[in-house]
């Protein structure tokens, strides 16, 4: 009876540690995950602004009637995106 009663406990315990590591494991993961993604975002988010301002620069200076090889020289970008951006804008 001891013997059984013990066996029961243990059965509990075991099942108690294991429920507690699958929820701490579980808030490790959404954690990790959080951090992952707001990495992730702040990179995206780097890269569009990055984008943006290529964009508005290489406007700016085609309005200011600079050549379109100046500009992609200026901007570290190939004559083919300029291009592109100007015709995406309408220029």
């Amino acid at each position: 009876m001891l013997e059984t009663k013990f066996k029961k406990w243990e059965k509990n315990v075991r099942k108690e540690a294991w429920q507690k590591g699958q929820l701490e494991g579980r808030q490790e993961g959404r954690q990790e995950g959080r951090q992952e993604g707001r990495q992730e975002g702040r990179q995206e988010g780097r890269q569009e602004g990055q984008e943006e301002k290529t964009i508005k620069t290489t406007l700016n200076a085609h309005k200011a009637g600079l050549p379109i090889a100046t500009i992609a020289k200026l901007l570290e970008i190939s004559t083919e995106k300029v291009r592109k951006i100007l015709k995406e804008h309408g220029k």
